[in-house]
């Protein structure tokens, strides 16, 4: 991570924006890419655009590399938490609220999660009990009997915060 702040001039156009948006919005609180990204699109972010322009606003979400680059170059954010360590496996319809398992590690848990979207979906699954502990075998075999993509490997995410000194310097020469 960079100790020294790339002063306001020097960043890029759409690395001011986020700033601005991170600095107002969500202070020094914790997040990761996937809840910046929700924060973007279901709020309306229009007050740190320039412009009011709809299109700008639907194409400033963020990927996990332009994050990294505004904590190691730029030196406004502070990576908390390293992303990749635990992979799991994830029913992206599960309704957890419902009681439904959204995440799979262990081959028992694997089954489990498979006969909840068996159910769900009304297809039936015969998948051999040693072939559990392969992931993408198990994701690959569900997706293709529910016709779309509901099982995947996923990991923890990158979660980043605004360091004090770049939310100053945000908050000072931006907002």
């Amino acid at each position: 991570m960079s100790t020294t702040l790339t002063t306001p001039d020097d960043l890029t156009e759409k690395r001011t924006k986020l700033l601005k948006i991170i600095a107002d919005d969500l202070g020094q609180k914790e997040f990761a890419r996937s809840q910046l990204n929700a924060h973007l699109y279901y709020n309306d972010v229009g007050k740190h655009l320039e412009e009011d322009d709809g299109e700008e606003e639907a194409t400033i979400q963020t990927t996990t590399g332009l994050l990294n680059n505004i904590a190691e170059e730029d030196g406004y954010l502070e990576k908390t938490q390293q992303g990749g360590t635990n992979s799991f496996v994830l029913d992206t319809e599960a309704d957890e609220e419902a009681g439904d398992r959204v995440t799979a590690v262990t081959p028992s848990e694997i089954a489990d999660i498979v006969a909840q979207v068996a159910d769900r979906h009304g297809v039936a699954m015969n998948l051999p009990e040693d072939r559990y502990i392969e992931w993408g075998f198990v994701c690959d075999q569900v997706n293709s009997a529910v016709g779309h993509r509901v099982l995947r490997v996923a990991s923890n995410p990158n979660e980043y915060c605004l360091t004090s000194k770049g939310l100053q310097l945000v908050e000072d020469e931006l907002l």
